[in-house]
């Protein structure tokens, strides 16, 4: 009997011990890391979810310290309420709001509202017939060559044939497993129209030719500070990119490829863009695969889990990769276009030819690869200072 007293004794302390021990740590893990602390708190309140999840990530949006807004504004994200995106879009108007906050914010909007601006954008030119529209792109995939990337190797190799599909050749079977929405659908549908033009090549080849230049390169576009005009940026420190957007042309909804100056410069095999805050005027962002003059090919198609796929699910944006394949025999740029998605879709959209010589030395003009998406930007004399 008095055995059993120690024992249990014993059990008390150790347990009484253990939580001291517990709580002691949670309190230095507080103390010495208030945003992991915060960040664990906050997957605790997701799991409850309901309303009081809802509304204590709403008015954690308000609270003093950045990293809790950042975290709020994802948390609303990713617990799928549409009611929070008012919420959001206050954030985003505030001009009084960190970058990052709103970045968080607005990548939230896109992940509670998917391809709201293409649905209505393209309103009723929207082709809702599935079985028609994978034939009609499937025809047009045939009738091109396409480029493989580098298989990926590595720790993440099991991962990637796990996770990401490639429908480049088997595009047909879209109509049985419908893993593109049908607004993917009639986007790939109007990249694969809008492609077949001359002009639009021939803007994609000069944006190459801007990449592949050793030093700063004048390009129009939108700027860091938000205004729509002329940027230098070193084109061998950075890649180049941008967003896909709609616009009406002849009658018809066209796509253009609008430039946007790199709020980060990294390093010349990836892109910073100053577009991620944007929620509610493109279809996907873009950016160069265009390193050396040799050409590119093993870099053809969006890298993984570091890379583009990553940053489709981060930012909760679609995405199009343009590769530098080198030249033709003329010396014409030639590229290859894959279109990816946020749920790590891949769809190789084929090569073609720019019709643009590859120089060397580009001349010190402005490169201006959107047609006429520029009208809706204030327009504001020469480059920010």
């Amino acid at each position: 009997m008095e055995q059993k007293k120690k024992n249990r004794l014993t059990g008390l302390i150790v347990i009484g011990c253990a939580a001291l021990l517990y709580t002691g740590m949670f309190a230095g893990f507080r103390y010495y890391d208030p945003p992991g602390f915060n960040n664990m708190k906050n997957g605790v309140i997701k799991t409850i979810g309901g309303n009081y999840a809802y509304k204590y990530f709403t008015k954690s949006l308000k609270k003093k310290k950045v990293y809790e807004r950042i975290q709020a504004a994802e948390r609303l994200g990713e617990i799928g309420r549409k009611e929070a995106v008012p919420h959001l879009k206050l954030v985003l108007e505030d001009p009084c709001e960190e970058m990052q906050v709103k970045k968080y914010a607005a990548a939230a909007v896109r992940k509670l509202t998917p391809n709201q601006y293409a649905k209505e954008k393209l309103g009723d030119s929207i082709n809702n017939d599935r079985k028609s529209l994978v034939s009609i792109i499937s025809k047009d995939l045939d009738r091109l060559s396409h480029t493989e990337r580098m298989k990926e190797i590595g720790e993440y190799s099991d991962l990637y044939k796990k996770k990401v599909r490639n429908y480049t050749k088997d595009f047909d079977k879209l109509d049985k497993e419908e893993r593109l929405d049908i607004i993917e659908l009639n986007i790939i549908s109007k990249l694969v129209d809008e492609l077949k033009r001359k002009e639009t090549l021939s803007k994609l080849g000069e944006l190459v030719n801007a990449d592949l230049q050793n030093g700063d390169v004048k390009l129009e576009g939108v700027r860091i500070d938000g205004t729509y005009g002329e940027y230098s940026v070193n084109a061998s420190q950075t890649e180049l990119g941008g967003l896909v957007k709609i616009v009406e042309k002849e009658g018809k909804k066209r796509l253009i490829f609008e430039s946007y100056e790199p709020d980060i410069i990294l390093s010349n095999d990836a892109y910073s863009g100053n577009e991620t805050l944007k929620i509610d005027d493109a279809v996907s962002s873009f950016h160069l695969h265009a390193i050396n003059k040799e050409g590119n090919s093993w870099a053809a198609g969006p890298s993984f889990l570091f890379g583009d796929l990553g940053n489709a699910s981060y930012t909760s944006r679609d995405g199009l990769v343009i590769t530098y394949l080198g030249t033709d025999k003329k010396n014409n740029i030639q590229i290859n276009v894959d279109y990816y998605t946020k749920s790590w879709e891949v769809v190789d959209l084929g090569n073609y030819n720019t019709g643009v010589k590859l120089d060397k030395n580009i001349k010190n003009d402005t490169i201006i690869i959107d047609f006429d998406a520029g009208d809706q930007y204030v327009e504001t004399a020469g480059a920010p200072g």
